[in-house]
């Protein structure tokens, strides 16, 4: 009886590699993925927080492509920040990047850009309105020690898996508005009594 072979398809989004780096990728146990396609746009992505295994890997064909990647979220990026996520190149040039710390730095910028183009004057008509900044909100949030709200559909232990610090979780979830509503003083206790239940 003649053995049945099964030919599994590759995925034509991911460059091939040479012997020693799929020797590298295969000793660290990394996974490949494909990356989402990239194309310019007139309008920047914005990334998600989205969880992910910590062996992922994206390959792009050369550096530039790289560096095509983050500028669907930016309009620039910096070479020496975006080296970071890279673990290592094929002897054709590829780019192997972690795919967690990818998401993680265009999150991570997204979020500072965000941050720092709050102004003054932003937070005042904010106030006028009767309502928190993204800013007052972190504030808030930092000295009752609450975790935010869970977005995207992702629970809080995503969160904190993907995170792992309490700080800039709160950053990116307060980003997602430019206007909060003032939290009751029993909804306070009620957020720090289940949080103190959970822990």
């Amino acid at each position: 009886m003649k053995k049945k072979i099964i030919k599994f398809r590759k995925s034509k989004d991911i460059p091939k590699l040479d012997f020693g780096t799929k020797l590298f990728l295969s000793f660290i146990e990394a996974k490949k993925v494909s990356h989402p396609p990239i194309r310019k746009l007139d309008k920047k992505l914005h990334m998600y927080v989205n969880p992910c295994d910590k062996h992922e890997v994206y390959v792009f064909n050369n550096f530039d492509e790289y560096r095509d990647f983050y500028l669907m979220y930016f309009d620039s990026v910096d070479d020496s920040l975006i080296n970071i996520p890279i673990i290592t190149r094929g002897n054709k040039g590829q780019v192997v990047a972690i795919k967690a710390l990818v998401n993680f730095l265009i999150l991570r910028i997204q979020t500072c850009d965000f941050l720092d183009n709050i102004t003054d004057e932003m937070c005042d008509e904010i106030h006028e309105k009767g309502y928190l900044s993204p800013l007052d909100i972190i504030e808030y949030w930092e000295e009752n020690d609450i975790c935010p709200p869970a977005t995207s559909g992702l629970m809080e232990k995503g969160r904190c898996d993907f995170f792992g610090d309490c700080s800039d979780c709160r950053k990116e979830c307060a980003s997602h508005h430019m206007e909060y509503i003032p939290p009751e003083e029993k909804n306070i206790k009620f957020i720090r009594a289940k949080r103190n239940k959970n822990n």
